[in-house]
């Protein structure tokens, strides 16, 4: 596996989880399109929509969603010595204006939540939050709300965030847009966001399942917010149906996988 501009300021047991969870959803959804296993395969799996007769490497068949990923990392989590928890109630209460007409605070849950040490539990010192995502956005503003939602809460709760985001393949494009939209509402949900932020890192990582090969960000965020910081650009590349091509400029993204190496 190789990788390629690292800029990531991740600990070296959650960067050794997110690695391997990588490497389990590649392994996972390549059997999902071969319609088959090898004899240790073990992990998650990709189901499919529904029972029918249908062409090896269809992808449209494949169910991907933001679960396969959470359940990979916490297996993965346990491999690298990390304690967890899952759907970790919020130590702040927050207004989500969009989802709550009578604006008024209240809980929230984070997807995964991961500690060094059980001190760390006991005192509610997160190493990391996490929020899982899948597929791509339609756009609509329901969409965007949510979003920006789990954007708000990796901003206000302690510890630094991470965003985990799955697709089916990458094109050309779609990672240009899709990293626009977390971008802008990251933005959004900065400017609503009441709490007073110590500075911390966020990471985007964007996992690519039919090339193998993924995209990570990490940035600190000041409590002055990310009004501070450049606009985030995507890396620019090529990639054919089954392998990402040629890498023109990863504009501080690493990119890890099959292919990171071609420049």
């Amino acid at each position: 596996m190789g990788s390629h501009e690292s800029t990531t300021i991740i600990s070296l047991a959650l960067r050794q989880a997110l690695d391997k969870t990588d490497a389990a959803l590649w392994d996972a959804y390549s059997a999902a399109l071969c319609q088959q296993a090898g004899p240790h395969h073990r992990g998650p799996v990709f189901p499919y929509y529904r029972f029918r007769k249908f062409a090896k490497g269809e992808e449209k068949t494949i169910r991907v969603s933001e679960q396969e990923a959470r359940f990979a990392f916490v297996s993965c989590a346990e491999q690298a010595n990390l304690l967890y928890s899952v759907e970790t109630p919020t130590r702040r209460k927050h207004r989500f204006v969009d989802g709550n007409p009578e604006g008024r605070f209240r809980s929230a849950m984070t997807d995964i939540t991961v500690f060094e040490s059980w001190a760390g539990v006991l005192g509610m010192a997160a190493l990391a939050n996490l929020e899982f995502k899948a597929g791509g956005f339609s756009g609509e503003r329901r969409s965007l709300a949510q979003i920006r939602k789990d954007m708000k809460k990796l901003l206000d709760e302690p510890g630094d965030g991470i965003w985990f985001h799955t697709l089916h393949a990458a094109d050309n494009r779609n990672i240009n847009r899709l990293v626009s939209v977390l971008w802008s509402q990251l933005q959004a949900a900065a400017q609503n966001s009441g709490a007073f932020r110590l500075p911390k890192t966020l990471t985007f990582h964007i996992c690519l399942l039919r090339q193998r090969f993924s995209f990570e960000k990490s940035f600190t965020i000041e409590p002055l917010g990310i009004e501070s910081l450049p606009p985030l650009q995507a890396p620019q590349y090529k990639v054919s149906r089954t392998k990402l091509e040629h890498v023109e400029s990863a504009n501080g993204w690493r990119i890890c996988g099959q292919g990171a190496e071609r420049r």
